[in-house]
């Protein structure tokens, strides 16, 4: 049976929908109620379980976890600086401070969540972690810590639900539903 979607295919498609939302939040910034914003921020919504999934396989497929651990926090330090100048929340230098101005929601990028989640996949996943109690103290520290992410602790808990059910399609879809939220 030949498949209809390849990886680089849904990668693609992730890629597009990512950037219809962001044009829609250029045009249309704030939570506008019209339907042709709606659209465009509901096409941009399927980005996060497709980023989150291939996270997840990158997982099982990788040869080198702690290798690819680093670079997704390499690109999610280099990628911190950017989302501060796009989200208009530049002010000064103190901009690239964590809740220098108080705020708890939207920090830093999406990249920090997804490297997160890639940590707590690995904890969830760990042998060398044997009590159940441990893996639940980590992935509730993990999600204090990737709260202030674009995606807060939602994208680095549907990385672990992908990644816990390698190989049940239904399960992965309903996770795939519920991080569309």
């Amino acid at each position: 049976m030949k498949k209809i979607l390849d990886s680089n295919t849904v990668k693609l498609i992730a890629i597009v929908a990512m950037t219809i939302d962001h044009i829609a939040w250029m045009l249309y910034p704030g939570y506008p109620k019209e339907i042709i914003p709606i659209i465009l921020h509901v096409t941009g919504r399927i980005t996060c379980p497709i980023m989150c999934y291939f996270i997840a396989e990158g997982y099982h497929y990788t040869k080198d976890i702690k290798q690819y651990t680093k670079r997704l926090f390499i690109f999610a330090f280099i990628s911190h600086f950017a989302y501060v100048f796009a989200s208009m929340d530049f002010a000064d230098w103190k901009s690239f401070i964590t809740f220098y101005y108080g705020n708890l929601l939207n920090q830093t990028s999406v990249m920090w969540s997804l490297a997160w989640g890639l940590v707590m996949l690995r904890v969830v996943c760990s042998e060398k972690i044997t009590s159940n109690g441990m893996k639940v103290f980590f992935v509730i520290l993990l999600c204090l810590v990737s709260f202030p992410s674009d995606w807060s602790c939602i994208a680095s808990l549907c990385i672990v639900a992908f990644g816990t059910n390698k190989g049940e399609f239904k399960k992965q879809m309903l996770w795939q539903a519920i991080c569309q939220g």
